[in-house]
């Protein structure tokens, strides 16, 4: 596990400059905690989609999921919560003993995000119109993070 974590504290910092803002990412291939393909709302400029990447063993994915659910519940931006490579199962206990159940859950194998860069965990993704990525992070979020704040008007 220790080396896990040292893995992925490299990887983050050496991930600064992979990504692009203003790319078009690729289709998300991801499934509900039943295994069925999840049909991914359209993002707008006006209400994006913040894409966060994260699993229940992750310490800065879980500090950061109640900050995801308070932005889905204010309306702010629309959230998915993808888990990587954990069973519904196992992330569905987590969830549940953590009060998370409401917030938007899917599920996807690494294999699957390649396209959207995702160096380590947690990643977040702000999606817009068109599927463009117009803003990421590579590690956890903040409270006021401006992933997470509303489009200003």
């Amino acid at each position: 596990m220790r080396l896990l974590c040292i893995w992925l504290c490299i990887s983050l910092v050496s991930a600064g400059g992979q990504a692009s803002a203003g790319a078009t990412l690729p289709a998300l291939e991801v499934s509900t905690a039943a295994a069925q393909p999840l049909r991914m709302p359209a993002p707008s400029d006006s209400k994006p989609l913040v894409v966060n990447f994260w699993a229940s063993w992750c310490a800065p994915c879980r500090a950061e999921l109640p900050l995801l659910l308070a932005a889905q519940r204010a309306g702010r931006v629309r959230v998915l919560a993808v888990n990587i490579g954990e069973t519904p199962a196992t992330a569905g206990a987590f969830l549940k003993r953590e009060g998370l159940t409401v917030l938007n859950v899917a599920f996807a194998r690494a294999a699957d995000v390649g396209g959207w860069i995702i160096p380590g965990l947690p990643t977040t993704v702000r999606v817009g119109t068109g599927w463009r990525d117009t803003g990421r992070r590579y590690g956890p979020l903040h409270p006021g993070d401006p992933l997470l704040l509303p489009v200003p008007k």
